[in-house]
């Protein structure tokens, strides 16, 4: 259970995106915001990137305005960035560059409402000549089945045993799994993200 401000950040999407034949990348950032009426102006999302290393990517936090968006709603509202980033660390199963996006949702008198962030890769994903290319490049899946089951917890799975079928799965050279048949507990993407896995479901 958890409570929020009456307006607040309902869902955030970001997109690390490849370009200039696979040289630099594009993040593309989408923030619902959730207002109770007819959103006042002046609200604004401040958006910070933090590489791998965790060092900032930027100078200063990038400032978006609040705009009406999603279906016109007159409680929702989105705020959305496109920005290029030269020559970024790319994510791949052997290497599972993740850089931060920090978002800041600031109130038209400068309060900060609320925190929150998000994890992602630059990355590319295409199908061309029946052939899966990941980053422009080949890939072979050697991949596996996987559903949630325990010799004891049965299906209660708890994060340490999350996080244990993933490192296995690195440890045998799996590159892809797939979520059989139901939805999987998000940390268990998170887990996949983090530690190079291709994921099916």
């Amino acid at each position: 259970l958890y409570s929020t401000e009456t307006v607040h950040i309902r869902d955030v999407f970001a997109v690390g995106n490849l370009v200039n034949d696979y040289r630099d990348g594009e993040l593309d950032m989408t923030v619902r915001v959730t207002f109770p009426g007819n959103a006042e102006p002046g609200w604004q999302i401040e958006a910070q990137l933090y590489a791998p290393s965790g060092k900032p990517v930027w100078r200063r936090p990038e400032v978006v305005p609040v705009h009406a968006g999603w279906r016109e709603d007159p409680g929702r509202r989105e705020a959305r960035l496109q920005k290029k980033i030269s020559r970024p660390r790319i994510w791949s199963a052997e290497e599972p560059n993740r850089y931060q996006l920090v978002l800041t949702l600031v109130a038209p008198g400068g309060r900060t409402v609320e925190a929150t962030s998000v994890r992602f890769g630059f990355r590319s994903v295409e199908v061309r000549d029946r052939k899966l290319l990941i980053n422009g490049e080949r890939v072979m899946i050697h991949g596996v089945n996987r559903h949630d089951h325990h010799d004891v917890k049965g299906k209660a799975l708890d994060r340490a045993t999350l996080r244990l079928d993933a490192v296995t799965m690195k440890q045998f050279n799996v590159n892809a799994v797939r979520t059989s048949h139901y939805p999987n507990d998000p940390y268990f993407l998170e887990v996949c993200d983090e530690l190079g896995l291709y994921v099916v479901h």
